[in-house]
């Protein structure tokens, strides 16, 4: 049988537990940062790339409750706006983010100055700020130009994909991969892979064309 002090402690353990819950869902959503890549996907050997731009922000709050992100150049009237964005985690760090936003008609992704507008599920709304640069002389190369146009610091990765896209393995190359046929040997489940170039700071990443593994004949 509840005893008045016993009523009085849970209607005061409700109230504490609600105002927390209620304290939480208010809370302004925290940005630690916020970076961009360029990306540059050459089709083939013979065609300039396509240009992409990879956005994310590092959140000092629940990355889970992203709602949306908008991005805006502030030298172009150029604006983006994805809802649902991409979601990362890694050793206690967690970004937000999306990999795709392109130029309508073939259009350069502008450099400079950029804001982001990132809102959680409760729509609070904060507003931080990043830079956009990469070398102009890319926007016409072919792949074969991309090591010279990146510099002496450009470094090479490997991409390694399986047939549904999934990557697999990105990362440098090791002193063992003589060739490319010692890169499918050890990936057996393996059905592409792709050469990337990236600036020192990652702020460029250009893809080489798509190579596929070979038939079972010629790794004879």
């Amino acid at each position: 049988m509840f005893t008045g002090f016993h009523i009085r402690f849970i209607c005061l353990s409700t109230f504490l537990f609600c105002s927390l819950c209620v304290s939480c869902a208010n809370t302004t959503p925290e940005i630690l940062s916020s970076s961009a890549t360029v990306i540059f996907d050459y089709n083939d050997d013979s065609s300039v790339p396509l240009i992409r731009l990879s956005v994310f922000t590092e959140t000092g709050s629940d990355v889970r409750r992203a709602a949306q992100i908008r991005i805006s150049s502030k030298t172009e009237e150029y604006s983006w706006t994805v809802d649902n964005p991409q979601l990362l985690g890694s050793d206690n760090r967690q970004w937000a983010g999306y990999t795709n936003f392109a130029v309508p008609d073939a259009a350069v992704i502008p450099q400079g100055g950029y804001d982001l507008f990132y809102t959680d599920a409760e729509e609070h709304t904060v507003q931080t700020s990043f830079t956009v640069t990469y070398p102009e002389k890319l926007i016409e190369s072919k792949s074969s130009d991309v090591k010279y146009v990146l510099g002496t610091y450009a470094k090479e990765m490997i991409a390694v994909y399986m047939s549904d896209g999934t990557l697999i393995y990105y990362n440098e190359r090791k002193s063992k991969w003589t060739d490319d046929d010692a890169i499918w040997n050890e990936f057996k489940l393996a059905s592409t892979m792709r050469i990337c170039w990236t600036s020192p700071d990652n702020s460029v990443i250009c893809l080489m064309p798509v190579k596929k593994r070979p038939s079972s004949d010629s790794m004879l």
